[in-house]
């Protein structure tokens, strides 16, 4: 299936004349990184689905947090089966430390210039790994290795049992990335997926380490990335989402959750108030670490995003369009605006 692509961050393009997609060919290593955690369910799929890939030159970091099933028996079995393909990490901590800090360890153990991200229950359309490649190798063509780029794409919605939900994770939950995609933003609606992410050395050496106060790993990368370097977006999917009661990350429909709340006029209020609560932690620190390295707009927007809070009515409602704090999705946009 033919790769579309759409550059952001800064007005990036991928010219076909001076940045197409390059073919990967073989030479170099993917990293794959895998947090487990009571994943025996599922991780057989997602593991059959990396066995398949179409590009091979790539290897699996994995680290189990202390899971109480049969996760880590499975992930011995399968680094027989991979023969050398599967490396996994000793777990030192004698609790379990949480997703995001089980990716914060295996990303400060990887070692490759280029890295993914896996979760247990996904399942990886064949062609995954060379897609994302691809467009990351092209988006250094175009800025060089040096600068931070992250590459993700969409993904198909399924339950527990692979049922197709709906065909765009993006158009679901009303995060489709149009346009420039800046750190503000990101901080409100966050686009970028960790499942479906690729992330070269350079933004790694930059975000390295992910604060605890990060609620995932992805939401900082997409930061760092928006701030100093460059995201791609592929422009469809390249694995199938599981989303089910034991997922650590929350997922809700436009229509289900965002617009039916808003339309509580009730408690459209505290909704927002507790949405903005979730990001000012992050963005207090992502300042506290890149305040003087931030472009003076960026560094505007993010101050603003953190005076929302205690702004009067009208004053909120100036920063938010003064500095573009606004979702993709023009419904959020206006149910923001209004009840912010």
């Amino acid at each position: 299936m033919p790769t579309e692509f759409q550059s952001s961050s800064r007005g990036a393009s991928l010219d076909p004349a001076g940045c197409s997609p390059s073919q990967a060919k073989g030479k170099v290593l993917v990293e794959i990184l895998l947090a487990t955690y009571n994943g025996e369910r599922h991780l057989d799929a997602l593991l059959h689905s990396l066995e398949i890939q179409t590009y091979g030159n790539w290897i699996v970091i994995a680290r189990d947090d202390c899971s109480t099933d049969r996760t880590s028996g499975l992930l011995q079995v399968w680094q027989q089966r991979l023969k050398g393909k599967l490396v996994i990490l000793p777990d030192s901590d004698p609790t379990s430390i949480g997703s995001c800090l089980n990716f914060g360890v295996l990303m400060q153990a990887s070692r490759s210039d280029y890295v993914m991200f896996a979760d247990q229950d996904d399942v990886w359309f064949p062609d995954k790994v060379k897609a994302s490649l691809e467009a990351l190798l092209a988006l250094e063509a175009c800025w060089g290795s040096d600068t931070p780029c992250l590459v993700c794409s969409d993904a198909v919605v399924v339950d527990e049992h692979l049922t197709r939900r709906h065909p765009s994770r993006w158009r679901h939950s009303g995060t489709f990335p149009n346009g420039l995609i800046s750190p503000v933003q990101i901080s409100l609606d966050n686009p970028v997926q960790g499942c479906t992410t690729m992330v070269n050395r350079a933004l790694l050496r930059l975000a390295l380490p992910v604060p605890v106060v990060a609620p995932y790993a992805d939401w900082w990368l997409a930061m760092s990335a928006s701030a100093f370097g460059q995201i791609c977006f592929i422009k469809r999917p390249t694995l199938l989402w599981r989303r089910h009661s034991s997922n650590a990350s929350h997922y809700s429909s436009l229509s289900d959750d965002f617009l039916a709340n808003m339309l509580r006029l009730n408690t459209a209020h505290l909704r927002v108030k507790s949405m903005l609560s979730k990001s000012v932690p992050i963005v207090d620190e992502f300042l506290a670490r890149y305040a003087r390295q931030l472009a003076s707009g960026d560094r505007a927007a993010l101050e603003a995003f953190l005076r929302l809070g205690r702004s009067s009515f009208f004053s909120r409602r100036y920063l938010i369009l003064r500095h573009h704090i606004l979702f993709a999705s023009l419904i959020k946009s206006i149910g923001f605006i209004l009840f912010v």
